[in-house]
């Protein structure tokens, strides 16, 4: 997992839309990677919710320490695409492709 500098600004929680605002400074690589984090994570954060589970719960499942996935939640980690899978796979939710309207 990388590190954003943008949420070490603040002590406080950091939004993923501010994460996504501020990420200027990244290569391009690195910022579709944030900005894909920063799509996904409140949608995994909802579910979770949804279905009532704790951080706790998709730790003991993923083994992802909860504090860690706390700080994904907070937007203080950009989690690798693995992790986001592996939190996906606990939720019932699936990554995949779909063709992008917007684009072309």
């Amino acid at each position: 997992m990388k590190t954003a500098n943008v949420a070490e600004k603040s002590k406080n929680h950091i939004r993923w839309s501010q994460v996504k605002e501020e990420i200027t400074y990244f290569n391009k690589v690195e910022k579709r990677s944030i900005e894909c984090a920063a799509y996904l994570a409140p949608k995994l954060i909802e579910k979770r919710r949804q279905l009532g589970l704790t951080q706790g719960y998709i730790s003991e499942k993923t083994g992802i320490l909860q504090p860690a996935l706390s700080r994904i939640e907070r937007g203080e980690v950009i989690p690798e695409i693995g992790t986001i899978q592996l939190i996906a796979d606990v939720l019932g939710l699936k990554l995949d492709l779909v063709e992008n309207n917007e684009s072309k």
